[in-house]
């Protein structure tokens, strides 16, 4: 037995042989398959950007032609077509494939929806066609678990390095940070470990989930303020800019919006005794986020290679068992 994956690249797919695959229905070739003397599991990835099958099958076969005129033949284009634009991959590498595909770093082809979550309902067709089995239901589980452990990883690295930034920022502003107050609007990733290090620099860190009783006097008393709101598309306004100012009597402040979509009014920038920073602004700062994202990429993919590995391990000793 042997793990095989196939896969179309759209790149370089002539026009009317992905015109073909994006026309074809993934359970077609999962029929194809479970009538297939030679295979005996399957599954299929398509979801707009992407056609990979996954293929688990007898020894002695050539995979790559057998999978290729099985591709051909489902879509109804020649063989000779497929070929040209298909990768192909057997054993550990078809399986650090997968985790590539799951974790999102593959680079073969783009995908429309979430990896994990495309790769859970491929195995779930596959389920329902009679072509799952115990291979690549156990690759399915690593990738899984793994694209969902990589993608946490990458975005605590990610807030800890704006943490860092804000930090620089605030400190910049305030050199005595420790006697400070920050407030704190809702709450994410980031805005949590930006919290997180503001306190353990001594400052006093006030939290509040909405607009409630507490908001003008928060705006008022804070030197620091947060926003973390991304369910908000704009929480604070030119007016309400205004109004802080006047309460807080020409004493500096310093917000940050820590928010993907924005919820600071942009008529904010610009205001006397008022610092406004984004996400864009922390990115800017010792060397932007791709600085955070190349160490983070090159941890993940070392540890697929061990997750890959060890799936390998476990099928081999599967056979000789």
């Amino acid at each position: 037995m042997e793990l095989v994956l196939a896969g179309i690249e759209r790149a370089s797919a002539p026009r009317d042989v992905w015109r073909a695959a994006s026309e074809m229905r993934p359970a077609s070739m999962l029929d194809v398959c479970a009538a297939a003397p030679d295979i005996a599991e399957a599954m299929v990835i398509f979801d707009g950007g992407r056609f990979e099958a996954y293929v688990v099958m007898h020894g002695g076969f050539d995979s790559f032609e057998v999978l290729a005129d099985m591709v051909a033949s489902c879509i109804g284009c020649a063989s000779s077509q497929v070929v040209g634009c298909l990768y192909a991959a057997e054993g550990f590498d078809a399986a650090l494939h997968a985790l590539h595909v799951a974790s999102g770093y593959d680079t073969f082809c783009a995908t429309d929806s979430s990896p994990v979550e495309a790769m859970r309902a491929a195995y779930a067709a596959s389920v329902v066609h009679g072509v799952s089995g115990a291979c690549i239901k156990r690759l399915v589980a690593s990738a899984v678990k793994f694209g969902t452990c990589s993608a946490g990883l990458d975005e605590q690295a990610l807030a800890q390095h704006r943490a860092v930034s804000a930090l620089d920022l605030a400190q910049f502003v305030f050199d005595d940070l420790p006697k400070r107050v920050v407030f704190a609007v809702g709450e994410n990733r980031t805005g949590e470990a930006v919290c997180e290090r503001l306190e353990a620099c001594g400052a006093t860190v006030v939290r509040t989930a909405a607009r409630d009783g507490t908001w003008r006097e928060g705006l008022a008393r804070a030197d620091v303020v947060l926003f973390c709101d991304d369910q908000e598309a704009c929480v604070f306004s030119r007016t309400e800019a205004k109004s802080m100012r006047r309460a807080r009597r020409g004493r500096m402040s310093v917000v940050f919006d820590l928010t993907e979509r924005g919820c600071v009014d942009t008529g904010c920038v610009g205001f006397d005794d008022i610092f406004v920073y984004t996400l864009a602004d922390l990115q800017g700062i010792d060397g932007g986020e791709d600085a955070v994202r190349a160490p983070s990429e090159t941890s993940v993919m070392q540890h697929a290679r061990e997750e890959a590995h060890e799936y390998m391990r476990w099928f081999d000793e599967r056979q000789s068992g």
